[in-house]
């Protein structure tokens, strides 16, 4: 019993000190344990929804979702464990954020509890969608242009990159953009993306 004890002891710790958000509830959706992440992720205390339905914390959608699944698990017995479902979530204020879900069902003392630990990838979908207007702005360019990786190889060029240096993409991807000014090329710049730094123009051999 003791070790038993020390072992729910511990399995609390990692909980409580999670980074996410980690939801235990019946397999009717009704909430029956909350961590302090969870609070600062949805901005309830723990006391607010003890008793509640998940589904507060869902817009449509992914409420509906959601219920469709208790009611296949409840009708069918079936268990399914949901790893990096994509969400949305919703907070007491009524915005709302991405988060990734991974869902299991575990027994415990003969109860079937329904587990849930949330990631709020918001930071992530920022940063695809950064990397998706930077890919247009790079593709429609008029100017020639490479993005490399903090070393200085080149990563990626877009088409007007080709125009103006004469190298295509497979001859240029793997090296150091400061070679390609020996390359006679029209009176144009060379810009060059660097990580975390601001655009460098580098001026191309003929250039006045």
């Amino acid at each position: 019993r003791k070790i038993a004890e020390e072992k729910a002891s511990v399995l609390s710790a990692i909980i409580d000190s999670s980074d996410n958000a980690i939801i235990s509830k019946d397999l009717n959706g009704i909430i029956n344990s909350w961590n302090p992440a969870a609070e600062r992720m949805f901005g309830y205390a723990e006391a607010d929804l003890l008793g509640e339905n998940v589904s507060l914390l869902m817009p449509s959608p992914d409420r509906e979702r959601h219920d469709g699944y208790l009611h296949h698990y409840i009708g069918t017995g079936e268990r399914r464990i949901i790893g990096g479902r994509e969400m949305t979530g919703l907070r007491r204020d009524g915005t709302t954020f991405p988060v990734e879900v991974s869902s299991r069902v575990i027994v415990d003392q003969g109860l079937h509890l329904r587990q849930s630990i949330i990631r709020d990838i918001s930071d992530r979908r920022r940063a695809e969608e950064s990397a998706l207007l930077w890919g247009k702005v790079l593709e429609n360019s008029a100017e020639g242009m490479v993005i490399t990786d903090p070393n200085g190889v080149i990563l990626t060029v877009n088409k007007a990159f080709t125009t103006v240096t004469g190298y295509a993409p497979e001859e240029a991807i793997g090296k150091n953009p400061r070679l390609l000014a020996s390359r006679q090329s029209p009176n144009r710049q060379l810009q060059l993306v660097l990580p975390e730094q601001e655009p460098l123009r580098i001026p191309l051999k003929g250039q006045t």
